[in-house]
């Protein structure tokens, strides 16, 4: 008869878990029809993983595993993984427990629940709401709780998880709207040569009158091969920002326009 279910080991590095553990094996069991003491033994055994099996033998020892009953097992492994505490520390332990970031309202208030199962809490709503409400992340939230009378734990929960359904939206929103960053457009190009924008000649010619000797400016050297905003790195100059020239290049230039304007003036 093929099996229904199936059971991984026990993290023993997590002994919290281990009454969960169990319980889950007890489902195991139960569903499986397994009803023999013996069989139920040796099937924790064969399921919960190296580290529980050993840990079970030392705690047997020197009484073979094989001579443990099933109860006497999960008793012991119950007292190594979950040693008993008093209610006074389950109940610091409660108090502790305050809401983490990113857990909502229902996932702490099931913390809560599980925090609170040892502690035996006669007013356990009221202790709930306590709780949940001074453990809040949500600051401005709690203050308005704390503003209520006749505040109790369902209204406070249902509250709470109102106004999370009201802000999710506009977290979704803001989220969607972020403006990605941007990075600078590359044009494949042939040679993979920087564009460049050169002046024809590195000298000009000034217009004349008939009878004179023709003129000739000297362009600044810098002016023969202006870089223009590719950002990549040539042998002559360092790398250019995206759209800008080089601030000597345009002085040299504006210096450069200016004594050609006044040549001319002098010509005509």
């Amino acid at each position: 008869m093929a099996k229904i279910g199936r059971l991984s080991e026990f993290d023993v590095s997590h002994p919290e878990r281990w009454e969960s553990y169990v319980a889950r094996v007890e489902n195991y069991l139960k569903v499986n029809q397994v009803r023999e003491d013996s069989l139920k033994a040796a099937t924790l055994l064969c399921v919960c993983g190296q580290d529980a099996f050993e840990i079970a033998e030392n705690l047997a020892a020197p009484v073979p595993l094989e001579s443990v009953s099933y109860a006497d097992l999960k008793k012991l492994l119950k007292e190594h993984f979950q040693p008993k505490m008093s209610v006074i520390a389950w109940r610091h332990t409660f108090e502790q427990r305050d809401q983490r970031s990113g857990e909502s309202a229902k996932e702490y208030i099931a913390a809560l629940r599980k925090a609170a199962k040892h502690c035996e809490f006669k007013d356990l709503e009221e202790r709930l709401r306590d709780r949940f409400v001074c453990g809040l992340r949500h600051r401005e939230l709690q203050q308005r709780l704390f503003a209520k009378e006749d505040l109790s734990f369902q209204d406070a929960l249902r509250e709470v998880t109102a106004e999370e359904a009201a802000a999710a939206p506009s977290r979704t929103c803001s989220q969607s709207g972020t403006v990605q960053m941007l990075h600078p457009c590359t044009k494949k190009k042939s040679k993979g040569t920087p564009r460049r924008i050169r002046m024809r000649k590195s000298t000009v010619s000034t217009p004349r009158r008939k009878g004179t000797r023709k003129e000739t400016l000297q362009l600044p050297s810098s002016a023969s091969a202006v870089e223009v905003a590719t950002g990549e790195p040539t042998a002559s100059s360092a790398p250019l920002s995206a759209g800008r020239v080089e601030n000597k290049d345009i002085l040299q230039l504006c210096v450069w326009a200016d004594e050609r304007y006044n040549l001319r003036n002098n010509y005509a």
